[in-house]
This record gives C-alpha cells, structure tokens and sequence, in this order.
C-alpha cells in the first residue's frame, strides 16, 4: 500500500476509507469470531433440547415402569388371597364329603352324587423365597367338576344355592336345570352342576 498517496487523500476519503476499513473489520470478525461462536450456541441448544427431551421420555418411561410395578404389585397380592381361598387336594376330599350333608341340612334331598374328572384350568410360577435360597415354584389350578341331582322345593333350592355361593371362589356353580317333579308336587328336580378350584404349588423341573 502507498502511504504517501494516503497522506495525499482529504478529509472525506480519509473518512470514506476509515469507514470501509471498519465495516471489513465487523465483517471479517463477524465471519470469524460471531459466527461460528453463534453456530456453536446453536449446537449447544440443539444438544440441550435434545437432553431435555430424552430426560422427559426418561421420566415418562420410569413413571409409567413404577405404575406398571404396582399395579403387577397389586394383581399378585389378589393372586396370592385368591390362592389363599382355593382348595388344597386335601380341602377338596373334605368339601366332597360336606356337600351332601349341606343339602340335607338345607332340606333338600339327595340323590346322585358323581365328581368327574380334574382338568387342569391354567399353570404359573413364581419364586417363593427361602433361607438363603429362592425355590421357584409352579402352581397350578385345577377344575374338578360334580354333578349332583336332587330334590326340594323352590325354598330349598335356593337356601341351597345360597350356602352354595358361600363358598366362592373356591367352589362355583355352573349350571342349575329345575323340573317339576310331577310324582311329587310341589317339589323339583334339580341338577346342579358345580366345579371345585383346587390349586397344587411344587417344585418347578
């Protein structure tokens, strides 16, 4: 550059050139400090926005695990006082033996007893804890089916079924079918068909 021109310029080039000068200063620190420190911010609050979503989704999904978590909670507390009402094998010889004393004592009469054949209704495990150890466990539910034909009245019957219901969950009544008994008005035939919920827990193979 030729300062002796320079000094040869006046006041307004002088002020024309001090302005140009300035304008590439801003400019070239606009380019080369600004920008990319404002580029930089960007990616930064991209990133941050990014880890707030995540944190969200984070907080969402362990919110919605703790809910999940005690409602399964829940559920196998009903489970477990469920398993506490049904029938050990044990439970069910003694209730086959009650049932016809219960339909004597509610007036009714007795005359055919028949349990059919157990079939198994659905099979779990679950871990059971011990010292030191933890077993895990299978349970299974088993339906074991009665049928059962007698005659009362319409009083009776349901005095029956009433007692009957009494005994839920680990005793159901299936189907109940009435007919006059035309030998003995007004007295009914019933068969009552009933099923006995007998659970079984052992080791799991």
């Amino acid at each position: 550059m030729d300062f002796s021109k320079l000094a040869q310029l006046g006041n307004r080039e002088k002020a024309i050139l001090a302005v140009v000068i300035l304008l590439a200063f801003i400019y070239g620190s606009h380019l080369f400090l600004i920008q990319p420190q404002g580029n930089n911010l960007k990616a930064a609050r991209k990133e941050l926005l990014s880890k707030k979503k995540l944190l969200q989704a984070a907080r969402e999904k362990s919110e919605n695990l703790g809910k999940l978590e005690a409602a399964y909670g829940k559920l196998e507390e009903k489970l477990k006082e469920i398993d506490k009402k049904l029938l050990t094998e044990e439970g069910a010889d003694s209730l086959l033996r009650e049932l016809p004393e219960l339909v004597e004592a509610t007036g009714n009469r007795l005359l055919v007893m028949k349990p059919l054949p157990k079939g198994e209704v659905l099979r779990r495990g679950r871990r059971r804890a011990r010292p030191r150890t933890q077993e895990k466990m299978r349970v299974r539910l088993m339906r074991m089916p009665v049928e059962m034909n007698l005659v009362g009245s319409y009083a009776t019957i349901c005095n029956l079924v009433s007692k009957l219901k009494e005994r839920e969950p680990s005793l159901t009544m299936e189907t109940i079918n009435m007919e006059a008994d035309q030998a003995n008005l007004p007295q009914l035939e019933v068969n009552l068909r009933l099923n006995l919920h007998i659970v079984s827990e052992g080791k799991a193979k």
